[in-house]
């Protein structure tokens, strides 16, 4: 129920309910009920990446610090301790090697996020 059309329609024959400004977080917030038991109950639902991009979406509304933070703590995480910008520049002076591993990298995050 996120589709920007749909939203576009609705609001055209329904005004938003107070407090106004809080409409889409609130769309959000209702919408992710649904769509977890989507991803839940349903074999080979797609509904699991637009959870994710969701709670991001409300996450940066309410708490960007700490969805901030919480990033970079799994970045690390991932990356075994090191930081983002030494990873990344450790590859930049491996060679040939490092772009290919960063599209396995990137093709991993793709991977997860579907799932």
């Amino acid at each position: 129920m996120s589709h920007k059309d749909y939203i576009r329609n609705y609001k055209l024959r329904y005004a938003p309910s107070e407090p106004v400004e809080d409409w889409d977080a609130r769309n959000l917030l209702y919408s992710l009920t649904y769509n977890i038991g989507n991803t839940i109950q349903i074999a080979g639902s797609t509904q699991r990446l637009v959870v994710y991009e969701d709670m991001t979406a409300l996450c940066k509304m309410f708490c960007p610090e700490d969805l901030k933070q919480r990033l970079q703590a799994l970045n690390t995480l991932k990356t075994g301790g090191a930081r983002k910008e030494d990873v990344e520049e450790e590859q930049a002076t491996a060679g040939a090697e490092a772009p290919e591993e960063e599209e396995e990298e990137e093709q991993e995050d793709l991977d997860w996020k579907k799932d």
